[in-house]
């Protein structure tokens, strides 16, 4: 009989490649695209940052109601939506004029792509379809951002520098169009009741998955009253807070150490290295590892690498920092994801996700500008370095308040 591979790695497939063409685009790359845009608009490091500001904000207004339909309706449809965004995202800002239709392209189509694509939508697919291999598929799927934000930064700087901004956004459009969405239609799949399979590949319930109760959904209120959802938004909030205001003025942070543009992108790369090294062992390891432990552990490495960037100016040392605040990030990432689905159950991740992004959506919207207002005031970044290991120490005192009942086995 011929074997043949279980489902749900295509849904892990389908999942690596739009973190990669999606968020990896549009967060990791955003700051190689940044100074061209700076340069043809005439645009402050502040006023760049406000797109990723705007960006965030329609995405969180947006999260808690995709959370609620992918919960209730078609995954599978909501990310072929995203992906027509993606695409009209990258069209419009290809033939922009002004900040003002950067803004739109990034703050209303490339905003909704980000949401429909990104960690929501794998948060709520890969719960239905993994129970005892959840974390290995949370780790391989985030993968997908790191091996698109390790290759596509310095290939997307090489490809402004050669045929110039507007034509690799197009390029970005068409592979989209022609790539992306015609595999999202053919591979996701909603459930795997919907093929006849069980969690994990069976024909039939598993002894793991039956030993799960049945989940029920939960209320809002409920929900915003545990402890745990606060601890893990939180946490999660301060890296994610980190990221934005990090990855956005990258480039921009290359150039005020005095490094050129390449250079810049390849603190990126090393970014996604790091990001990739750590879901890679998250992919190993993931299933068998202390939660608490692993939030730790992110959290130490984002505060770590904050220490770096502060008091490091050789371009060794910075490259390091970039590799460790990689290993932050992607330590955390797939633990968010694991742990809202382990926590709150698979009835509730979406719109758990939707209420998380509410709550971190503030800060988000602060970090990108905040970095670059910090540098227009001061003449550097070190203001805000110092606030991300402040900020660090102390959700690393909140990890203990996390309570995360046992795995089944």
């Amino acid at each position: 009989m011929k074997k043949t591979i279980f489902a749900g790695w295509w849904q892990v497939a389908i999942g690596m490649l739009t973190q990669a063409a999606a968020t990896g685009t549009i967060v990791t790359c955003f700051s190689v695209i940044a100074a061209p845009l700076a340069k043809e608009f005439g645009a402050s490091r502040g006023e760049l940052g406000l797109v990723m500001t705007l960006t965030y904000l329609i995405g969180g207004l947006i999260n808690p109601i995709l959370g609620t339909a992918m919960d209730r309706f078609s995954i599978r449809k909501i990310m072929l939506g995203g992906g027509a965004a993606l695409a009209a995202g990258y069209l419009a800002l290809s033939f922009a004029t002004s900040m003002t239709g950067v803004f739109v392209a990034f703050g209303l189509l490339l905003a909704l792509a980000n949401v429909a694509l990104g960690p929501l939508s794998y948060s709520t697919l890969l719960p239905r379809w993994f129970v005892a291999r959840r974390a290995r598929a949370f780790g391989l799927t985030v993968a997908g951002y790191a091996i698109g934000g390790l290759f596509l930064p310095p290939l997307c700087a090489f490809m402004i520098d050669s045929y110039g901004w507007r034509n690799v956004v197009r390029v970005f459009a068409a592979f989209v169009i022609l790539v992306l969405i015609p595999l999202i239609a053919w591979l996701v799949i909603d459930r795997p009741s919907d093929v006849g399979l069980y969690p994990d590949g069976g024909v039939q319930p598993s002894r793991v998955t039956t030993s799960v109760p049945a989940e029920s959904s939960q209320s809002t209120g409920a929900l915003l009253r545990d402890r745990n959802f606060w601890v893990i938004t939180i946490c999660i909030c301060l890296v994610l807070l980190g990221s934005a205001g990090l990855l956005s003025n990258m480039v921009p942070f290359a150039l005020s150490r005095g490094f050129a543009a390449k250079q810049g992108a390849l603190f990126l790369t090393c970014f996604s290295a790091g990001s990739l090294t750590s879901k890679v062992l998250y992919t190993f390891f993931g299933d068998r590892l202390n939660p608490r432990a692993g939030l730790a552990t992110g959290l130490l490495f984002f505060t770590v690498s904050s220490g770096c960037f502060l008091r490091g100016y050789s371009y060794p040392v910075l490259l390091t920092a970039s590799f460790l605040f990689g290993m932050g990030v992607g330590t955390s990432l797939p633990l968010w994801s694991y742990l809202t689905a382990r926590v709150f159950g698979t009835a509730n991740v979406g719109r758990v996700f939707g209420l998380m992004n509410v709550v971190t959506i503030p800060f988000l919207l602060l970090a990108p500008p905040v970095m670059g207002a910090i540098f227009d005031r001061t003449g550097a970044y070190d203001d805000g370095f110092i606030l991300y290991i402040c900020l660090g120490l102390a959700a690393l005192l909140m990890v203990p308040r996390l309570r995360v009942v046992a795995a089944p086995r």
